[in-house]
């Protein structure tokens, strides 16, 4: 809650409690300026004051400004880790979905009917399993690509040094392992690079 006091009439804006963030303000010369951080935006509320320059202006005009936040760079890479957590949740979908078909193609000990009956009734519990999982690998991939905001809340840390931690975890070291496995002339070079990167991500 912010008024100057030499300017009575300067709008008040107050931060509601709503808000993921507490907005901060940037004053310049006969104006100041509220940023808004947003998911992948910026909302800024630019309050300028009557100007002596300009007579026929009175009273503050409050102006509301759209601005992306980041770069097409930091893009870039936010749609590389998007990938690579969607390559990962497919991969567990289909860990679930061979597990649901070996219940039924892996065959009955002794031809035990007991064993159909069993697999039966085991589906709904798979299914629901499933869906719980691809639930969280929804939601993973969704905040990987608004750059791991459960991660920075979870952890306060600054959206730098999280960036440097996806890009570790992404790309950093996955590459790292790739390049060394391949000087070393390791004939399963692919085998050991995905483990790395499934473990990684996980």
């Amino acid at each position: 809650e912010i008024q100057d006091a030499e300017d009575p009439a300067e709008p008040l804006f107050v931060d509601h409690f709503s808000l993921e963030t507490t907005s901060s303000t940037v004053r310049f010369r006969n104006s100041s300026i509220r940023v808004y951080e947003q998911r992948c935006d910026q909302i800024l509320l630019e309050d300028e004051s009557p100007s002596s320059t300009d007579p026929t202006k009175t009273g503050h005009t409050v102006t509301v400004k759209r601005m992306p936040r980041g770069s097409m760079g930091l893009a870039f890479l936010r749609t590389l880790y998007t990938l690579v957590a969607m390559l990962v949740v497919s991969f567990m979908f289909i860990f679930c979905f061979a597990l649901m078909l070996f219940l039924f193609l892996g065959g009955a000990p002794d031809g035990n009917p007991m064993y159909f009956i069993g697999a039966i009734f085991s589906v709904p519990i798979f299914t629901f399993g499933t869906a719980n999982i691809m639930a969280m690998g929804i939601a993973f991939v969704y905040d990987t690509w608004d750059g791991h905001r459960l991660f920075q809340k979870l952890t306060s840390w600054s959206m730098v040094a999280v960036e440097w931690l996806c890009f570790m975890v992404f790309l950093g070291i996955p590459s790292a392992t790739l390049s060394c496995t391949l000087v070393s002339g390791v004939d399963n070079w692919w085998e050991i690079t995905a483990l790395v990167w499934v473990v990684l991500v996980f």
